[in-house]
């Protein structure tokens, strides 16, 4: 089966900043486009965080900037992700498990959205995350856990699109 992948922040960040800079691993971001491009979503919280959240100018920013087209790109504001928004924010809001300073953190962050897009739209999420039973941090796999949606990590997603280097 043909995934279609939804990019937690984390991944672009990582691979920028520790795994893959850009000076010395262009070929990943030029694979990341020739071979991920029909596969790759985009969601507009990940792009905002990208863009708004980093502070100065750098090489992640402009390549997010110049090269989002070339992805497929969604909308936190499509009523299918607001309804399972909704959805797991009830349940999270709910739960005993995390304290509310967690809560409230899942929520003023993209990870409560890609989730619930993820969920709505049959997307696998690809996330630098681990599950965790820490009570001050909900964390993207805990959430996938719960409700069923698809996740793998950066090196799997690598795989799957057959990038090689």
């Amino acid at each position: 089966m043909e995934y279609k992948y939804l990019i937690d922040t984390n991944v672009l960040i990582t691979a920028h900043r520790q795994t893959y800079p850009m000076d010395i691993f262009p070929s990943f971001w030029e694979q990341l486009i020739e071979k991920g491009s029909s596969k790759i979503i985009f969601l507009d919280k990940v792009y905002d965080e990208i863009i708004n959240n980093s502070g100065k100018s750098d090489a992640l920013k402009t390549w997010v900037s110049d090269n989002k087209n070339n992805f497929e790109n969604i909308v936190s504001s499509d009523k299918d992700i607001i309804s399972e928004y909704s959805e797991i924010a009830n349940e999270i809001q709910k739960s005993k498990r995390y304290e509310d300073p967690a809560k409230h953190e899942y929520f003023d962050v993209a990870d409560s959205w890609i989730c619930a897009a993820a969920k709505a739209k049959d997307l696998v999420i690809v996330t630098n995350e681990v599950s965790s039973n820490a009570k001050n941090r909900v964390k993207i796999p805990d959430v996938c856990e719960k409700f069923n949606i698809k996740y793998i990590n950066s090196i799997k997603f690598i795989r799957e699109l057959g990038m090689r280097f």
